[in-house]
């Protein structure tokens, strides 16, 4: 990602505002890059589109969504039908070693009101 400079006038100094750019500015007495001032709720919406982006179900992260949460609650229950168009899904859920906590495991359903949880593996051990 390229990022813009911009000179600013030598009677603005470090006081300014910038609403709509997000380029970082030069000041014109310390010839310091001064970011803009960014309005919270402009900054604000500029990460939640990166986050969803990023982190969101179409995303290609490692994280497990709320979606993809019930997807493999689906899998592991049987609830999921068998298809060619999840077979890779599936073989996933079964190489990351996902699992139901058992149904007389007083521990997890009484924290999870009685629904089984869903274990996932430690790499430690």
């Amino acid at each position: 990602m390229t990022s813009s400079v911009h000179k600013l006038p030598k009677d603005g100094a470090h006081s300014f505002t910038s609403s709509s750019s997000y380029g970082t500015y030069l000041c014109p007495q310390c010839d310091n890059l001064v970011p803009p001032e960014v309005k919270e709720s402009e900054m604000y919406q500029t990460f939640q589109t990166w986050a969803i982006n990023n982190y969101g179900d179409s995303g290609k992260t490692k994280t497990v969504t709320r979606m993809k949460y019930q997807r493999i609650i689906r899998v592991l229950t049987g609830e999921e039908q068998f298809s060619a168009e999840n077979s890779k899904f599936r073989f996933w859920v079964k190489a990351k070693g996902f699992r139901l906590s058992l149904e007389d495991d007083e521990y997890h359903r009484c924290i999870h009101q009685g629904e089984r949880t869903l274990l996932i593996p430690s790499k430690h051990g």
